[in-house]
């Protein structure tokens, strides 16, 4: 009643269904989950909640009930109402606070510019709460989960990411944008195809001084095990191309390719300031990442770091998964020396990510490595005709012998259009991997008090509908 107003037969009419067998306006029955075994009384009543109507925020106000069932004695078990940002601590994994003071979050961005069609902002939001669940099932220590979005968010989606425990951190985008040449349009076009004003949104995260380290992730992306281990990384960080086209060169040795899609980050607005002046002054106009790319922010990025510090190999960790440095650059699995570096080292030397924080799984992306590692060059390792499920082995021990791939994938990335799990709503146009997601995707839903509306005719994932 506290939440929705009026009484249990008025306003907060749906949530008490969470509660009580509800019906016909009335309360027919008190003892709704008696009979369940107390451990999976919640469980039963959110599974319960995705069937007690069609209308989303009816739905969400049943799940929100349902926490009348939960145990425990923390905050969230009777107040917070936060899933995704309160559940860490009481629920999953016996997780904790962080052991130590230092201030630590996840990271994720979310496209709200002024113009942007609602729709579209709400399935950014649910893709990016799958991502963030899947951080809250599998990680050992609570941390703030912080949504890097514009002013313009609208309302609506703002109070569904906060019910869920996520924290909002503003931007104002208008000193981000990037002053690009007119007179190559091939260069520019990943914008113009987009129909986007070229900014550099997402290093807006260098301005998120609250914390003194963020780990930010595309949405994208997918959490499978614990990565706690990123965030001892003591200078920038951000994962790399296993099987690159193009290669910068750095004091006369080839250096691989950055990819955005991971990245370990301590916060300082100095470092988005330098950025933004070699962009507009046109230093990295001649990188050879942005030669090849065009002005994109990953090539932008990767030509800035590329200038403005050394660019070491993987950043390793040991079986206690302490940090332990960075190998050297195109240093291998088995040979090289690894340079020990610490806080004092991030003006001079970033490190890259091993494959295992970014592992692709769509098949355009899986095919082209596989190509690349096996078949690819003046003279290849391999024949073409090689048998496909050889060639998948061949290349899983290429990015082990290399260094790109360290352990079994942590996080998995569907990168580029038309490629991800959500636009392949029907069971059977689904990969193994594409299933992770819809599995993960179904937990959040029966667990979130905002409303899922992805879905499909040939039935929700895991009862959410």
């Amino acid at each position: 009643v506290a939440r929705f107003g009026g009484t249990i037969f008025t306003s907060a009419y749906f949530c008490s269904k969470g509660c009580a067998r509800m019906g016909r306006g009335t309360i027919l029955s008190t003892a709704l989950n008696c009979k369940v075994p107390r451990p999976v009384r919640e469980e039963t009543c959110l599974q319960r909640c995705g069937r007690s109507s069609r209308n989303d925020e009816r739905r969400s106000a049943c799940r929100f009930g349902c926490q009348f069932w939960r145990q425990g004695d923390s905050t969230f078990a009777r107040s917070s109402g936060s899933p995704l940002g309160g559940v860490v601590s009481s629920h999953l994994h016996g997780a904790a606070m962080q052991p130590h003071h230092r201030r630590e979050a996840w990271v994720f961005r979310l496209e709200a510019p002024a113009g942007t069609p609602l729709e579209h902002v709400q399935l950014q939001a649910e893709i990016l709460r799958t991502l963030a669940w899947s951080i809250v099932e599998s990680q050992q220590w609570q941390r703030d989960l912080v949504v890097l979005t514009e002013p313009t968010l609208p309302d609506s989606v703002r109070k569904e990411l906060e019910v869920d425990g996520l924290k909002l951190h503003f931007f104002d985008p208008s000193p981000l944008e990037l002053s690009l040449p007119q007179n190559q349009p091939e260069l520019t076009e990943w914008w113009t195809e987009r129909g986007l004003t070229p900014r550099a949104s997402a290093l807006a995260a260098f301005n998120i001084t609250g914390y003194d380290v963020v780990v930010m992730l595309d949405t994208d992306m997918l959490v499978l095990d614990s990565c706690d281990e990123l965030f001892s990384v003591p200078v920038y960080a951000q994962s790399h191309d296993p099987a690159p086209e193009v290669t910068s060169t750095h004091s006369g040795s080839s250096i691989g390719r950055l990819n955005s899609a991971a990245k370990v980050i301590h916060p300082d607005p100095a470092v988005l300031h330098e950025f933004l002046s070699m962009v507009h002054s046109g230093v990295l106009n001649d990188a050879p990442m942005v030669r090849f790319f065009g002005f994109t922010i990953q090539g932008l990025e990767d030509a800035f770091w590329a200038y403005r510090s050394k660019r070491l190999g993987m950043a390793r960790f040991d079986r206690q998964r302490r940090f332990v440095g960075c190998l050297e650059i195109n240093a291998t699995a088995d040979r090289g020396r690894l340079s020990r570096v610490n806080a004092a080292d991030r003006h001079s030397v970033h490190c890259m990510l091993p494959a295992d924080y970014n592992f692709f799984v769509d098949y355009k992306s899986v095919q082209e490595l596989v190509q690349r590692l096996t078949t690819e060059g003046p003279r290849p390792a391999y024949p073409k005709n090689l048998p496909l499920v050889q060639r998948l082995r061949v290349t899983v021990r290429q990015l082990r012998a290399q260094g790109s791939l360290v352990g079994r994938p942590k996080i998995v990335h569907w990168p580029g259009v038309l490629r991800k799990p959500w636009q392949r709503l029907h069971p059977r146009a689904r990969s193994d991997w594409d299933e992770a997601w819809w599995r993960t995707h179904g937990r959040m839903c029966r667990r979130s008090l905002a409303p899922c509306r992805l879905a499909c005719e040939f039935g929700s994932p895991e009862g959410v509908g």
